[in-house]
C-alpha cells in the first residue's frame, strides 16, 4: 500500500544551441534531454509508479521541429523507466503546437489538458493526483478567432499597458502576473478540481495538485503567476484533502506554505541547470492499515533542495498550519493575511444567523432572478449574468471589492458562462461576493476588467455600508440579465456609463431586490430594452422618475419599499403589464400623496395592468 510520484518541470528540450532567458539567464537547450533521461533513471530506480512532468517539455525555440521534439523527450522517458508518466500543460508546448495535436500525442485523448488519476493504480496508497491546465484560458495552443484566445486577448488588453503583452513594466505586486505566457484556469475547470478534492476527500485520500503556472503569490514572483490565482487558491483552501501544489514555469524554484496550510513547491526548470545538475523531486506516500490514513514524504534530489529549500520530510495530513517537515534554510511561510480575510466574517450557513442581517428578500416576480444551485455562505445573495451574442463558453471575471477606508482590490474570480451563473469566489472558507447577509459592513461586486473603468470608479463611501461597482468591459458581449440580489447590507448602487451604453440595446431584466438601496441610479431610465425590473425589498420612498422613460419595461415590483409618491409616473410606463405594490403605502388609501390608494390602482387595471398589493 505504498507508491512513489516523481516530478519534474520544464526540460524545454530544443535541438539548438544553447542561450538565454529574457533575463539573460543561461538556458541548455540540447542538454535537457540527458538531464530527463538521467532523473527518469533515477525515478525507476526509486520504484517510482508514476511521473508527472509540470509542464514546458519542449522549448519554443524548437519551431519546425517541435513535434519531433516532443516525440523524443517521449521516447527517452519509456526507454528509461517503467513509470506512467503523464504531462502538465507549458506555455512552451502549446505555442509551437496546436492543442488538437499536442493533448493526443501526451496521452490526453478526452479533448482537455485537465485530468486527476490514482498514485500506484490499484496499489490504494491513498493519494490523488490532480493535474491541471493553465492555459484553458490563454492566447496560445487555438486558433486566433478561438473565444477563450479573444477572452484572453481582451483581458491582456485591459490589464497590461504594454504594447508587448509578454512585458510587465509599468505593472506592480500581482498585476504584475498580467502577462502572455501566463493564463487562467477558468471556471469550468476549478468546478471539476473542487468536485475531485470533494470525492478524493470522501475516500480518505489526500490531493497533490500539479499545475504548471504557481496559484500561489510570492514576492519577487509576481509575473509568474495564474491570472486567476484567487479562485484557485480559494478551491484549494476549501478542501481539506489538499496537500500540496507543485509547479513549473518560473525557474528559480521557490517553497511556500500558504497561511491555509497548503504547501506550494516550485520545481527549478531543468533547462537552466548547467551540465552536470539535477532537479526533480520524488514523493512518497502509503496509507496506515490500522487508521486507513495516508502519510506522505517528499523527497528532493539536486538543487529542488538546494535552490527551493527543501528538506526530505513528511508533508503534515490533515493539512497543518506549519509545515514542520520541510522548513529549510531557502523556504518559508506566509505569514500575511489575505486581504480579502477581513471582508466576510464567520457565521452560520442559515441566512438569518447574522446580527444586524435583514431577512431574505421577497420572492421576486415569475421570471426573475432564476438560476443555479446555492453555495455555502452565499445564501440568498448571488450575481447572475446572462449574455446573448456570445459564443464563449466561458469567460475569466473579477470580483471588485470597496470597503470603508480601504483601497480597492481586484481579483481574478469566475467564469461568465453563456446563460450561466457568475459564481462569486470561495475565499477562505466561504463565497465573497456578493456579500451575504454574515458580511458586515463590507461589499463585493462582479467587474469585468478593465482597468479604464477601475480608475474612473468613484471611491468607497466614508459610511460602513457596502458600494456595488460593476465594471463591464465584455468583448461582444451583449448582456441580457443581471441579478444582484439579496445584498441587504448595499447601500449604493453605482453602474458607470461604459455598463450601461454597452447594455442599454440588450439588458432586459434588472434584479436589485432586498439590497437595501434608498435609491436606483438614474441611468437605468436609459435601458429601453428593459422588460423586468424587481427592486423589491429596498428603502426607496417614490417610483423612481425615470420610470415612465422605460417604454418596454412590462413587469415591476417594488413590494416592501416605503413608496409614498410618484404614482403618475406608473402611469407613464406603455408596456407596464404586472406591478407589485403589496407593503407599498402608495397603494393603501392614506398612506401616499399625488395618486396613490384605490384610485392609482383602478388607473392602472385601466390601462390593462394588473397590480399585486396588500388586501
Amino acid at each position: 500500500m505504498a507508491a512513489q510520484l516523481g516530478l519534474l518541470a520544464d526540460v524545454q528540450f530544443a535541438d539548438v544551441d544553447d542561450g538565454h532567458s529574457f533575463h539573460g539567464v543561461p538556458r541548455f537547450y540540447r542538454d535537457s534531454k540527458v538531464k530527463l533521461r538521467e532523473a527518469a533513471r533515477t525515478m525507476e530506480l526509486q520504484g517510482v509508479a508514476d511521473i508527472v512532468h509540470c509542464g514546458d517539455l519542449i522549448d519554443g525555440r524548437a519551431r519546425e521541429s517541435a513535434q519531433a521534439c516532443v516525440e523524443e523527450c517521449l521516447a527517452e522517458f519509456a526507454a528509461a523507466t517503467t513509470a506512467r508518466v503523464s504531462f502538465a500543460i507549458g506555455n512552451h508546448d502549446i505555442v509551437r503546437i496546436p492543442r488538437e495535436k499536442l493533448l493526443p500525442l501526451l496521452g490526453m485523448r478526452n479533448g482537455k489538458g485537465y485530468f486527476a488519476f490514482d498514485l500506484g493504480g490499484e496499489t490504494d496508497c491513498g493519494v490523488r493526483v490532480v493535474v491541471l491546465d493553465s492555459f484553458e484560458v490563454g492566447m496560445h495552443g487555438r486558433p486566433e478567432g478561438h473565444r477563450r484566445v479573444r477572452l484572453a486577448s481582451e483581458l491582456l488588453r485591459a490589464n497590461n499597458p504594454n504594447s508587448d503583452r509578454n512585458e510587465s513594466e509599468g505593472l506592480a505586486g500581482v498585476e504584475k502576473r498580467w502577462v502572455m505566457y501566463n493564463g487562467a484556469l477558468g471556471l469550468e475547470q476549478l468546478r471539476w478540481a473542487e468536485a475531485e478534492c470533494a470525492a478524493a476527500a470522501t475516500r480518505k485520500q489526500r490531493v497533490i495538485v500539479v499545475t504548471h503556472v504557481p496559484v500561489c503569490p510570492r514576492d519577487t514572483h509576481f509575473d509568474s503567476l495564474a491570472w486567476d490565482y484567487k479562485a484557485a487558491l480559494s478551491v484549494l483552501a476549501h478542501s481539506p484533502a489538499v496537500v500540496a501544489v507543485v509547479s513549473g514555469h518560473d525557474h528559480e524554484g521557490w517553497y511556500e506554505c500558504d497561511r491555509t496550510g497548503v504547501h506550494h513547491v516550485v520545481l527549478p526548470g531543468i533547462v537552466e541547470l548547467p551540465p552536470g545538475q539535477q532537479a526533480f523531486a520524488v514523493l512518497h506516500a502509503s496509507r496506515d492499515p490500522a487508521s486507513g490514513q495516508p502519510a506522505l514524504r517528499l523527497e528532493p534530489f539536486g538543487e529542488a533542495a538546494s535552490r527551493v529549500g527543501l528538506q526530505a520530510g513528511p508533508l503534515p495530513t490533515p493539512r497543518a498550519s506549519i509545515f514542520d517537515g520541510l522548513m529549510g534554510a531557502g523556504a518559508r511561510r506566509s505569514a500575511s493575511r489575505s486581504p480579502l480575510e477581513e471582508l466576510c466574517v464567520d457565521a452560520e450557513p442559515d441566512a438569518g444567523a447574522s446580527d444586524g442581517a435583514a431577512a431574505p428578500p421577497p420572492s421576486s416576480p415569475e421570471g426573475a432572478g432564476e438560476g443555479g444551485e446555492d453555495f455555502p455562505g452565499l445564501s440568498p445573495g448571488r450575481i447572475d449574468w446572462s449574455s446573448a451574442g456570445l459564443v464563449a463558453q466561458d469567460l475569466v471575471d473579477f470580483v471588485r471589492v470597496d470597503t470603508a477606508g480601504e483601497p480597492t482590490i481586484q481579483v481574478v474570480s469566475a467564469v461568465l458562462s453563456l446563460g450561466d451563473l457568475l459564481e462569486p469566489v470561495y475565499v477562505d472558507g466561504r463565497w465573497v461576493g456578493p456579500p451575504s447577509p454574515h458580511c458586515r459592513g463590507h461589499g463585493a461586486a462582479a467587474a469585468v476588467g478593465s482597468s479604464e473603468a477601475a480608475a474612473a470608479a468613484k471611491p468607497a463611501p466614508s459610511t460602513s455600508e457596502a458600494t456595488v461597482v460593476v465594471n463591464c468591459c465584455l468583448p461582444a458581449a451583449a448582456v441580457t440579465r443581471v441579478v444582484l440580489r439579496g445584498n441587504p447590507r448595499l447601500q449604493r448602487l453605482e453602474l458607470p456609463s461604459p455598463f450601461w451604453e454597452s447594455t442599454a440595446a440588450t439588458l432586459e431584466q434588472l434584479d436589485v431586490s432586498g439590497c437595501g438601496l434608498a435609491a436606483l441610479p438614474d441611468d437605468l431610465g436609459s435601458l429601453f430594452s428593459l422588460t423586468l425590473l424587481d427592486a423589491s425589498g429596498n428603502g426607496l420612498t417614490a417610483v423612481p422618475e425615470w420610470a415612465g422613460k422605460l417604454p418596454a419595461l412590462e413587469r415591476l415590483s417594488l413590494r416592501g419599499n416605503p413608496v409614498s409618491t410618484g404614482g403618475d409616473l406608473l402611469l407613464a410606463c406603455p408596456a407596464l403589464a404586472w406591478v407589485d405594490l403589496s407593503g407599498c403605502p402608495i397603494a393603501e388609501a392614506s398612506g401616499g400623496t399625488g395618486l396613490c390608494g384605490p384610485e392609482l390602482c383602478r388607473a392602472l387595471e385601466a390601462m390593462g395592468c394588473e397590480v399585486v398589493r396588500d388586501e
